[in-house]
């Protein structure tokens, strides 16, 4: 019985008793997979999806390496000690487990990694908030307490590694950008001044990607201050935001260029999610199969379980899910594995609201959604979430703060037309007919647009009476998705549902009857 294994995921080996053994490439996939959540019970169809890439594989395939697995640890099925089968459902690593007394030895296993850079490291993103500089000492506090804010709110976010607070603030103001990047091994520096003129207070910021010294973001915020920790409030999330969302665009823009084959999970991660923010239905296969990749090299990341959540859920909104009711228990699962992995993810608890939201359980999406902006009140996507949760409930006013909460944090988001899709829907209703026509040309304009969007803003403009805006649209419908229907689109946002009032489903259908779509 082996006492010690150990796992070297770099170098692709397995040592047994400080013995290397040789093990099938797809055994070794399967040991790493096992090993990377002990005590986990995987299922076979998940461990097929994820070791296989979901390709069809003889019933003998998955049993035959866990049989390879038990040799070499010289493990039985009947009283295992590494490899536990549960009948019927799948099989789990049996960790830290302590052997007989009288054997005295513990079993455990590893395993081990190099350790990356801060330009390679899980993530590929790392950030340090260097003192906010104060032109006059006044301000010093507030702007001490800023950068402290603006650091946590960043940390928050789960995927950035941030650099200590105390570590920055031990920096010299004199320091280059480049030393303070390579003092605090970080890949990108937040930079500015705060000063004050009466109530009035500006902070001056930029994002720096250190390596090459370039400023990827600026702004100019000026506030009245009125109460200061509203203020800071708001600026904090402002800038989080928008820093993120810099960050995370160049972060897909290296993973789309990067080569395909032996990519860094980070680097599957960020394709991927830079594929399912465009909303295109024809990218969805290449995006699972992106992911997939990433999950294999990386199962214990929270982020990626969630983005494949996120597909998931994209495959059941598009129509394209071969049964609606695995493609909900896929969605739900995954997204429930990136909360097992690390409970404080918020893309986990809002990838699980949107599966719940799916299933028709609203009461507990908003819970999940709810929890996901309270991790990261910075989450634009999550705000938007939950306003379209709330929507669906009928608590409008409160799902319109939100959405315009989406829109001020992030008003250039990949997906800012959904957010308008929801305020050009209830403004519309409202009979708020010019606040419904802006929202509905923002739809239009916006270059990640799809069909379901483009339709909403047809009837919304129709509605509200711009007739040639909303042909417009159809038009743009027609020629980009042409087998995109009306029943598409209904089945689409629920309107055949039973809680969808029935005197807005008549006028969206008459508004679509008008238009002869």
């Amino acid at each position: 019985m082996a006492s010690t294994v150990s796992i070297d995921l770099a170098e692709r080996r397995v040592l047994i008793d400080g013995v290397r053994v040789r093990l099938r490439p797809k055994t070794f996939e399967l040991l790493a997979l096992l090993a990377s959540r002990p005590q986990h019970l995987f299922s076979k169809e998940d461990l097929i999806d994820r070791v296989w890439s979901g390709r069809s594989v003889s019933p003998d395939v998955l049993p035959g390496c866990i049989r390879e697995i038990r040799r070499a640890f010289g493990d039985s099925a009947r009283t295992p000690e590494w490899i536990e089968t549960v009948s019927g459902t799948g099989y789990r690593l049996i960790s830290a487990l302590a052997l007989p007394a009288e054997r005295g030895i513990r079993a455990r296993a590893t395993v081990s990694t190099p350790a990356p850079d801060a330009e390679c490291r899980p993530g590929g993103a790392t950030v340090g908030v260097l003192p906010l500089a104060a032109r006059a000492a006044e301000t010093e506090p507030i702007a001490r307490a800023l950068a402290r804010d603006i650091a946590v709110g960043l940390a928050r976010t789960r995927w950035l590694t941030v650099a200590g607070s105390a570590s920055a603030e031990a920096l010299c103001r004199e320091s280059s950008r480049q030393t303070a990047a390579k003092t605090l091994d970080v890949a990108y520096l937040l930079d500015g001044d705060l000063q004050q003129a009466g109530d009035l207070l500006t902070l001056q910021i930029a994002l720096v990607h250190a390596p090459k010294g370039r400023i990827l973001w600026a702004d100019r915020i000026a506030r009245r201050s009125g109460s200061v920790a509203e203020l800071m409030e708001e600026v904090c999330s402002l800038v989080v935001s928008s820093v993120e969302r810099e960050i995370q665009l160049r972060e897909q823009k290296q993973a789309m260029i990067a080569p395909v084959r032996g990519v860094a999970p980070w680097i599957g991660l960020h394709r991927g999610m830079n594929l399912l923010q465009r909303q295109d239905r024809t990218t969805l296969a290449s995006v699972d199969e992106t992911l997939r990749a990433a999950a294999r090299a990386d199962p214990s990341c929270a982020r990626i379980a969630a983005a494949r959540s996120w597909h998931a859920w994209q495959e059941l909104f598009f129509g394209l899910a071969r049964d609606r009711r695995t493609g909900l228990r896929k969605a739900r699962d995954l997204a429930m594995e990136s909360i097992d992995l690390d409970s404080r993810e918020p893309l986990g608890h809002w990838s699980l609201g949107r599966a719940r939201w799916l299933s028709g359980d609203l009461e507990a999406a908003a819970e999940n959604l709810e929890r996901a902006v309270s991790l990261n009140p910075s989450f634009p996507i999550g705000h938007y979430s939950l306003g379209y949760t709330l929507y669906l409930t009928g608590r409008e006013t409160e799902a319109i703060r939100c959405c315009e909460t989406a829109i001020r944090l992030s008003p250039l988001d990949p997906m800012a037309f959904a957010f308008h899709c929801i305020l050009a829907h209830l403004r519309c209703f409202e009979g708020e007919t010019d606040r419904a026509l802006h929202h509905a040309r923002r739809i239009a304009d916006h270059p990640n647009v799809h069909a379901f969007a483009l339709a909403v803003a047809a009837w919304v403009n129709e509605l509200c009476g711009d007739r040639h805006a909303a042909l417009e649209c159809l038009a743009r419908i027609r020629q980009g998705w042409p087998d995109y229907s009306r029943l598409d689109y209904m089945a689409a946002l629920f309107h055949n549902s039973p809680w969808y009032p029935t005197k807005r489903k008549r006028a969206i259908e008459r508004a679509f009857d008008s238009l002869g779509f």
